[in-house]
């Protein structure tokens, strides 16, 4: 199974780097404003910028760094079950790895220092959060619903508004 998952991440690559497409209505220079790549074949939800996650199909999404490509991330994410954003610059990965011992594995990505941390078990995740003073975060679990709202209303989860407003001013700043 998990070649299966690995010869999927290749194949979206693939699809993603030949094609040149940009994605539906916007430019690939508004992360936040495209929902597929590869000609529509490729559903994608933006995270904290170079993240996002990917899916072809109506059942599987993947984790995917647009800028660094998958391999850092992807094969070691498995299947993301749920999402969710802690502030401008983190976000909560929930994944199940289909191996031949399935397991589920909760990881703090941090967009800005391009880290990762893993947690095997639910209360190492939370504890970590409280550490980090936080003191829950919304996960979103059907992914599907997630992008139909973000594909045709262009509405994107209440978070990842901060998340975006923090972006567009780090650009401009740059600029």
């Amino acid at each position: 199974m998990k070649n299966k998952i690995i010869i999927m991440i290749v194949i979206m690559n693939l699809i993603f780097f030949s094609c040149g497409c940009e994605g539906d209505s916007t430019t690939k220079k508004d992360f936040y404003g495209y929902t597929t790549l590869g000609g529509r074949h490729i559903r994608r939800i933006p995270t904290i910028r170079p993240y996002s996650i990917l899916s072809s199909d109506e059942k599987s999404w993947f984790f995917h760094s647009e800028i660094y490509g998958d391999h850092a991330f992807s094969v070691e994410t498995g299947k993301v079950m749920s999402i969710g954003i802690i502030d401008t610059c983190k976000f909560v990965v929930y994944s199940f790895f289909t191996t031949t011992n399935p397991y589920y594995k909760w990881a703090i990505i941090n967009a800005s220092e391009k880290t990762r941390i893993e947690f095997k078990t639910e209360e190492e995740y939370l504890a970590h959060l409280s550490a980090l003073g936080v003191d829950s975060v919304k996960l979103y679990d059907n992914l599907d619903d997630l992008h139909n709202e973000f594909r045709y209303n262009k509405i994107l989860p209440p978070e990842w508004e901060q998340v975006i407003k923090h972006d567009k001013i780090k650009k401009q700043i740059q600029q």
